[in-house]
């Protein structure tokens, strides 16, 4: 592994996967409440922005139209950030 390797192996870690991680958690903590979509929705554009980058890729973002946090809702972050993680994963 080159010097490069390892700044970039750093930085995927400490800006993307630590991040996600974290959210996920709390996530499966019941951490987060109504007031927190709108942060959650620009976390999920956020990441999903970078990862279309990577891709070279381009099209119109979404964000979970809902003002509720209930069983549901939290499902259906926990599957976007899970499916985010996994493909930043494969950058480390």
């Amino acid at each position: 592994m080159t010097k490069q390797d390892t700044i970039n192996t750093f930085v995927i870690e400490s800006i993307l996967i630590i991040p996600i991680v974290d959210i996920i958690t709390k996530l499966k903590h019941d951490e987060f409440r109504d007031c927190d979509i709108n942060w959650l929705n620009l976390k999920i554009e956020t990441f999903t922005d970078i990862a279309l980058k990577t891709l070279h890729k381009t099209f119109p973002l979404f964000s979970i139209e809902t003002s509720i946090m209930n069983h549901y809702t939290k499902t259906k972050y926990l599957h976007y950030f899970n499916t985010l993680l996994d493909y930043f994963k494969t950058y480390r």
